[in-house]
């Protein structure tokens, strides 16, 4: 039986306006811009604060965080950026498309797979999407399923509406079935650049877990110098001079994907431990610099203590000197990384296109934009993907098939 999700609003401000002030943001003008938009704006989606935290950490990675108390999921929401002004509209933006995965305007059908494939629906496999162990199969489960679209062609199936929400309150002792995630939720200027960004995110989840179920950080590593990531420079200056050591794996995947460590050694005073970041593009050389800003971003985090959803062993992990100084040991002799190259510049088609054929899977999305608002905010699946997280409580039972 179908139920309708709380109606949306239909009149606001052309789509164009967001468009136009976050079109080329990484042109200074543009992202002030954008910023100018953005910052009257943040009262409606419940944001009050936008803060600078760059000066919390000494190596002075641009970080700002926004606050969101009546979040359904993170109050706070980070933003990383070689410049403040890319940092602050960055935070805003991650609180914004996690604000609208939140409140999810859209027909919804209640019951089982086998309700639903009755009724004509075409449902992907719910045991292909993260979920807990339950004592029986996904699809004999009655739930909540969510119609979503194959990206360029006139073709449409149903999944679990918790595989696309962002809505974390629920009881604890009975949490949804299926693995509620930002995981393939992006904004951007465009429709076609938000999807960018949520396939790309789907592809370095699935890359690393993958990975760390492997040799993980076992594996050689390259150590990450000066002069590899001409705009990274600077930062590895400042992580140098303050006695850390990066280093780096290239991940096999259908795009290029890096994996970063930053390490301090353990009795410096302003030691923290180790941080780890991830980046996936299809250029490798944006790749390498994404995984390293989200490692020093993490190390922020930590630092500043902003997310609730960090618990302690969380803070342990980050100061097991032994693993420390063991991934030191092993890595001490770590050879250059080779100057990234490699990838070529995608469209969204073209990226779609690339990533089903690498993976034989089909690609799905949800347009969440709201016509009242006018920010593109998309989310990507695939069936059978793996995300981070996985391991606490949920699992894939079984991988669709192509």
């Amino acid at each position: 039986m179908c139920s309708a999700a709380p109606p949306c609003a239909t009149s606001g401000p052309d789509l164009g306006l967001i468009e136009t002030a976050m079109h080329t943001a990484s042109q200074p003008l543009a992202i002030e811009q954008a910023w100018a938009w953005l910052e009257p704006q943040l009262p409606r989606f419940g944001i009050t604060r936008v803060a600078d935290v760059t000066g919390l950490d000494e190596l002075g990675l641009p970080v700002s965080v926004a606050v969101r108390p009546l979040s359904r999921a993170l109050s706070v929401s980070q933003g990383k950026g070689l410049t403040a002004e890319h940092a602050r509209v960055s935070a805003a933006m991650e609180s914004i498309e996690t604000w609208h995965a939140e409140r999810i305007c859209a027909p919804l059908y209640q019951g089982n797979a086998e309700q639903a494939r009755a009724d004509g629906l075409n449902l992907l496999d719910p045991a292909a999407f993260a979920h807990r162990a339950t004592a029986v199969a996904p699809a004999a489960i009655s739930t909540a399923y969510i119609e979503v679209q194959r990206w360029g062609r006139d073709e449409t199936a149903w999944v679990p509406f918790d595989c696309v929400s962002t809505d974390f309150c629920f009881d604890d002792d009975d949490p949804p079935v299926w693995m509620r995630t930002s995981n393939g939720l992006a904004a951007g200027s465009t429709r076609e650049q938000a999807l960018s960004h949520a396939v790309a995110e789907l592809v370095e989840r699935d890359t690393v877990q993958r990975w760390l179920a492997g040799e993980g950080f076992e594996a050689p590593a390259f150590a990450l110098q000066p002069g590899t990531a001409p705009r990274l420079d600077a930062l590895l200056a400042r992580c140098e001079a303050a006695g850390l050591v990066t280093l780096v794996w290239p991940l096999a995947g259908p795009l290029p994907c890096y994996a970063v460590q930053l390490i301090g050694r353990a009795g410096r005073a302003r030691d923290v431990g180790a941080f780890s970041g991830y980046g996936c593009h299809a250029q490798a050389m944006l790749a390498l610099e994404a995984a390293m800003l989200e490692a020093v971003q993490s190390r922020l985090t930590l630092i500043s203590g902003a997310r609730d959803d960090m618990l302690l062993d969380e803070f342990e992990r980050c100061r097991n000197d032994a693993w420390v100084e063991g991934l030191l040991a092993r890595h001490a002799h770590a050879p250059a990384l080779p100057l990234p190259t490699g990838g070529e510049p995608m469209d969204a088609h073209a990226l779609v296109c690339h990533v089903e054929d690498a993976l034989q899977r089909p690609l799905y999305w949800l347009d969440l934009t709201r016509a009242d608002i006018g920010i593109p905010v998309v989310r990507a699946l695939m069936p059978g993907l793996r995300t981070l997280g996985m391991e606490r409580r949920y699992y894939c039972l079984r991988e669709a098939q192509p």
